[in-house]
């Protein structure tokens, strides 16, 4: 199978860099009307909300959309929205703070179906979406779209509630339907662990047609850029 996208991945020295990047991305973007973004979750992307933590600039008329969430309390380690509560949303003035979708501080005082409905209700709001940054497993997953669930979408929404083999909470997710229809998809790849589908991707790799990074470049309305640093990169970068 060939991607319709063929993509060359921007390879920089470090993570940093990626970070620092995706950060000139948004700012090139942020304008004074409504601003609404996909964002990573994990590790990837801690640099990432460090860096527009410094950056001195009004977020209150602009979202940010987590790809997926862990349907865990704030403090819990796999927490999306902790990690931008702690790294941005602290160090911003109360005037100049971002919507944050879905909003997990509502998540344990509301019915599991009232708060997905109205991460719904709320995201059709922020609508249209200008950019997503996602995240890539080493599985070839992205968001919380894995190879064994990618398709499971049970409701008319933009999020769904899933679950990962092996993880003892649910998630959150956008679906496959949104996530293709970005007009701009940028993926923050980092470390060696991303060799075996970063690879897939840039020689579109049949065993991986199932893949869910694989299926969304293939299907994506828009433009798709890759920025990986070399640790990830699975080719031999020449000086």
């Amino acid at each position: 199978m060939i991607l319709k996208h063929q993509i060359k991945p921007q390879v920089y020295n470090s993570l940093d860099e990626i970070c620092r990047t995706a950060v000139n991305i948004i700012l090139e973007n942020l304008e004074a009307n409504a601003l609404s973004i996909i964002v990573p979750g994990g590790n990837t992307p801690r640099f990432l909300f460090n860096l527009l933590a410094k950056v001195d600039i009004d977020w209150s008329a602009s979202c940010l959309i987590l790809s997926d969430e862990r349907m865990v309390p704030l403090d819990h380690r796999d927490s999306n929205y902790g990690m931008i509560n702690e790294l941005l949303l602290k160090k911003l003035s109360a005037k100049s703070k971002p919507m944050i979708i879905p909003d997990m501080k509502k998540f344990n005082k509301m019915q599991k179906n009232d708060f997905l409905n109205l991460t719904n209700s709320l995201l059709k709001e922020k609508l249209p979406i200008k950019h997503a940054f996602l995240g890539i497993g080493a599985d070839g997953h992205t968001a919380s779209l894995f190879p064994e669930n990618v398709n499971d979408s049970i409701i008319n929404g933009p999020f769904y509630y899933t679950k990962k083999q092996g993880d003892l909470y649910k998630r959150m997710t956008l679906s496959m339907e949104v996530l293709k229809s970005i007009p701009d998809i940028t993926f923050l790849v980092s470390g060696k662990s991303k060799h075996t589908p970063l690879k897939a991707i840039i020689n579109g790799d049949k065993k991986n047609d199932k893949s869910p990074v694989h299926q969304l470049i293939n299907e994506a309305q828009g433009q798709v850029s890759i920025l990986c640093d070399q640790k990830a990169w699975p080719v031999k970068v020449n000086a």
